[in-house]
């Protein structure tokens, strides 16, 4: 546990920089004068903060999180900094296409679609945060709780990183841009092979990891994979 606290990825703190970097990326990218680009930055920024103080009010030990031990899966940084990098990378694309480009606009009844998976991708993100999961830092080498309230976790093993893809793909529909679902694409292909990944490992690494495999068996998407 201790060794876990001390190396890898700090979860908050990159995920506050994504963030940043990803309303930075829309209002350089598509200029300063455009309304609408101000009222999707200031969307994200409202989720990010209420989500971030929802967490923080119940399960402050979340904000000290970090993402994996480097001596046994270095391969963490190469999946999941190239997935964060293009949040940016989408809302950059997307904003020059929405106000400069206009090279592959989507038509405006999209924008329920962005609101749509925006909403739902934060909404699991905060759940799964506030459930006991079964692979949190607190249970590895151990054997969590049967009554324990897995929420999301209940349905699949990996809600966070499903939360994080709908977070994703929100963008280029928010942003009527089809070009801006390359980066958004890429990055769901990156979030996927993290999760075979990680999954694997954890069924190797916890002995008790087999038998919430039967009770929960899919991982990211319910009764497909």
């Amino acid at each position: 546990m201790e060794e876990y606290e001390e190396k890898g990825i700090p979860v908050y703190p990159t995920l506050i920089a994504s963030c940043a970097a990803t309303i930075a990326a829309l209002l350089i990218a598509g200029g300063l004068g455009t309304p609408w680009l101000w009222f999707v930055a200031g969307l994200i920024a409202m989720l990010f903060a209420i989500g971030s103080l929802v967490v923080r009010s119940m399960h402050r030990e979340v904000m000290s999180r970090r993402w994996g031990l480097d001596i046994l899966r270095g391969w963490e940084k190469t999946l999941l900094i190239p997935a964060l990098v293009l949040y940016p990378a989408s809302a950059a694309l997307g904003a020059a296409d929405l106000t400069r480009g206009l090279w592959s606009m989507m038509p405006s009844w999209t924008l329920i679609v962005g609101f749509f998976l925006l909403a739902t991708g934060y909404v699991l993100v905060i759940q799964a945060l506030q459930a006991d999961a079964p692979h949190a830092p607190q249970h590895y080498g151990e054997q969590p709780r049967p009554d324990a309230d897995k929420g999301a976790y209940d349905i699949l093993r990996h809600p966070i990183a499903l939360g994080a893809i709908l977070l994703g793909l929100s963008l280029p529909f928010l942003l009527h841009s089809a070009v801006a679902l390359i980066p958004a694409g890429l990055q769901t292909i990156l979030l996927v092979a993290y999760v075979s990944r990680e999954d694997n490992w954890r069924f190797h690494e916890y002995e008790w990891y087999y038998e919430y495999t039967r009770k929960t068996p899919y991982r990211l998407i319910p009764l497909i994979w």
